[in-house]
């Protein structure tokens, strides 16, 4: 008989452990944009920001961890998403260059 596994006994899934190239994050960000849903998108780039290391991140942007932290929370909402992308401005160039010639 197969064993029925219960939601408290599964492992939390975390998305910046498989961010690992500049590709696969300009096509996780695409994913995030397509699907026009603003927490998903700031939860996306803050799952960026945990793979390139938030405090890398946030001293590139001029900007706390903690402020970093605050606007990838799905809760934040569309009011962080603005704020995610000055903490993401230091990665866009190298997305940019990933992205060249793809349709985002």
């Amino acid at each position: 008989m197969t064993k029925k596994i219960e939601l408290p006994e599964l492992a939390e899934f975390d998305p910046s452990k498989y961010l690992d190239d500049d590709e696969a994050i300009a096509d996780y960000i695409r994913l995030a944009i397509e699907d026009g849903d603003p927490g998903l998108l700031a939860a996306a780039l803050g799952n960026v920001a945990r793979a390139r290391g938030m405090t890398q991140v946030a001293q590139s942007a001029g900007l706390t961890r903690e402020a970093l932290y605050k606007a990838s929370k799905v809760s934040s909402g569309i009011s962080s998403v603005p704020t995610f992308f000055i903490g993401e401005r230091a990665a866009e160039a190298r997305i940019q260059k990933t992205c060249q010639g793809r349709a985002l």
